[in-house]
């Protein structure tokens, strides 16, 4: 006895089937799925179309993009944590402060050594613009320095980002060159 779907056109029910992309991802979830003779996809397990989504969002995040892998992860570069972490500004944020910290620790000894009292007024000096001149260059170079601080860790984690980017551009690129030589 042959149903409906045994007989039909190989291509026409290849083209209800899952993508290949589709099949990995479901053995990467550890589900499967099969072809009824209701002609209807079965689930196998409860909760598959949240596994497969699940396994879906993490070959995004472990290697930037759903593609098909031709079962060879190990052509790929996988983006660990520590990659995604390299490209926030806030995992640089501690090093900041210590800098930021010590400029600020510098700048109050120059004051102190200018003998700057806590008012802002400066010992020794007769002329107050030539005191605030004095005061102004000192912040100046707090800010200046604070400034580089900023712009370091900006390019510390501008780095890191274009790192990730560049492993997602080639991770797509070794993907569209297995799927060339899949096609001969």
């Amino acid at each position: 006895m042959n149903f409906f779907w045994q007989d039909e056109d190989p291509a026409a029910k290849k083209a209800r089937s899952y993508s290949d992309i589709e099949r990995e991802l479901m053995a990467d979830s550890g589900l499967m799925a099969h072809w009824s003779k209701t002609d209807k996809w079965v689930d196998e397990a409860a909760g598959y179309d949240e596994a497969l989504a699940d396994a879906e969002e993490q070959r995004r995040r472990d290697y930037g993009g759903v593609f098909q892998m031709h079962g060879e992860e190990d052509l790929f570069t996988k983006i660990t944590e520590g990659m995604y972490k390299a490209g926030e500004k806030e995992t640089y944020q501690p090093f900041f402060e210590t800098k930021r910290q010590t400029a600020e620790d510098a700048t109050i000894n120059m004051m102190n050594q200018a003998g700057y009292t806590k008012g802002g007024q400066a010992r020794g000096f007769t002329d107050s613009s030539a005191s605030g001149s004095f005061m102004d260059e000192i912040m100046s170079n707090y800010g200046t320095k604070v400034v580089d601080y900023i712009g370091q860790m900006e390019q510390s984690a501008s780095a890191g980002q274009r790192r990730i980017e560049e492993i997602i551009r080639n991770n797509q690129a070794q993907a569209q060159y297995l799927k060339e030589l899949e096609r001969g």
